[in-house]
C-alpha cells in the first residue's frame, strides 16, 4: 500500500509527518484555524495515521477492537501464562475496561472465562471478614510468636489490622479480646533515666574517648544532653564536677590559664606527641594561640614548661 509519509504546510511550504506542533510553535496558529483557513481535512500524513491506528489496535484501544470472545481469550491466555489477573494490577489497562464494558464487572468476565475470581483477588472483599475470624487470626499469630505491634501489622497484614478496627473497635481492643497483653506490643521497654545513670553515661563517654563538648553530645546523644538539663540545675559544668571531670577541659572554647598552658605542653611531651609547631598547629591550634598569647613565642612557652626544642625537632 502506497501512503504519503509527508504532508506540506500551506503557510511555509515545508514538509512534515505531522503539522500540529509546527503550526503552534512556528506560525502560532491553532490546527483548527489552519484547517478552516486552507480548507484542509488532514494535518497528519497518511503513513503516520495508519501507523497510529495499528498501534491503537495492538494496545486494545477503542471499543471496536474488543469483542466478548477476545476478552475471554485474553483472560484465559493470561491465566495459562500465570500472569496476575487481579483487578488491582490491571487498573487502567484496556483489558479491564473492555471486560467491564462487555460483562458489566471484572468478576463476571473471569467467571465467563472459567477463572475463579477469588483465586486471583489480592485484596479480600470486606464482607469476608468477621469478628471471629479477626480474633482467630490474631490467636494464630500470637501462638507462632509473630510481632503484633501496629507498626509491623501495617506492613505485613494490613487487611487484618484494618478489619480489627471494623469488627473489634481497634487493634488494642482486638488484642485484649484474645487475652494478649497489648502493652508488650505497643510499648518498648525503656531504661529509666535517673541522675545516677546520667553521671555514669558521662563517665562512660569520657572513658571511651568521645568528645564531651556540648555541641558534639547534642549531635551524637541528644537524650544525654536532655538528661543533663533535666537533673542538673547548673547544667554541664555541675554534671562534669559531680562526674569527677574538669568542666573546662570539655569546652568548645577552652579557658587557657598559665598553669593550663604549661600542663598541656608537658602532657604532650609525656604522651610522646610532637612539639614541632607546624604539627601542633594541625592537631591543636588553640594551644598554639594560647602559648603565643602568654609567652609571645612558641619557643618561650616550651622553655617555660622546661622542654628543650632540640629533643623535639624533626630529624632529617
Amino acid at each position: 500500500m502506497d501512503l504519503n509519509d509527508r504532508i506540506q504546510c500551506k503557510i511555509c511550504g515545508r514538509f512534515f509527518g505531522s503539522l500540529t506542533l509546527h503550526l503552534i510553535r512556528t506560525h502560532h496558529v491553532a490546527p483548527d484555524a489552519y484547517k478552516r483557513e486552507f480548507n484542509e481535512r488532514r494535518i497528519v500524513s497518511e503513513a503516520l495515521c495508519y501507523q497510529r491506528s495499528r498501534n491503537a489496535v495492538a494496545m486494545g484501544w477503542g471499543k471496536r477492537s474488543w469483542t466478548d470472545a477476545r476478552v475471554l481469550e485474553t483472560i484465559r491466555r493470561m491465566a495459562r501464562a500465570g500472569t496476575s489477573l487481579s483487578a488491582t494490577d490491571l487498573k487502567g489497562k484496556s483489558l479491564l475496561i473492555a471486560a467491564v464494558n462487555h460483562f458489566r464487572s471484572w468478576d463476571a468476565a473471569l467467571t465467563a472465562a472459567g477463572v475463579d475470581p477469588a483465586s486471583v483477588r489480592r485484596i479480600e472483599p470486606h464482607g469476608s471478614w468477621s469478628r471471629e475470624r479477626v480474633l482467630a487470626e490474631i490467636a494464630q499469630l500470637q501462638a507462632a510468636g509473630h510481632d503484633l505491634s501496629p507498626k509491623n501489622l501495617e506492613k505485613t497484614n494490613v487487611q487484618l489490622y484494618s478489619a480489627s478496627w471494623t469488627y473489634c473497635g481497634g487493634w488494642q481492643a482486638a488484642l485484649k479480646a484474645v487475652w494478649v497483653d497489648w502493652r508488650e506490643h505497643y510499648v518498648k521497654e525503656r531504661t529509666r533515666c535517673t541522675r545516677e545513670n546520667t553521671l555514669q553515661a558521662i563517665q562512660d563517654e569520657h572513658a571511651a574517648g568521645h568528645s564531651l563538648i556540648r555541641g558534639d553530645v547534642i549531635a551524637r546523644r541528644p537524650a544525654l544532653h536532655h538528661a543533663v538539663s533535666r537533673f542538673f540545675k547548673g547544667g554541664w559544668r555541675v554534671a562534669f564536677q559531680e562526674a569527677g571531670l574538669d568542666p573546662d577541659a570539655h569546652r568548645a572554647i577552652r579557658l587557657w590559664t598559665e598553669e593550663r598552658v604549661l600542663a598541656a605542653l608537658r602532657e604532650r611531651r609525656k604522651a610522646g606527641k610532637s612539639l614541632v609547631v607546624n604539627v601542633v598547629r594541625h592537631e591543636d591550634s588553640g594551644l598554639i594561640q594560647a602559648v603565643k598569647t602568654r609567652y609571645g613565642k612558641w619557643s618561650a612557652g616550651l622553655a617555660a614548661a622546661g622542654i628543650s626544642l632540640k629533643t623535639d625537632s624533626p630529624r632529617g
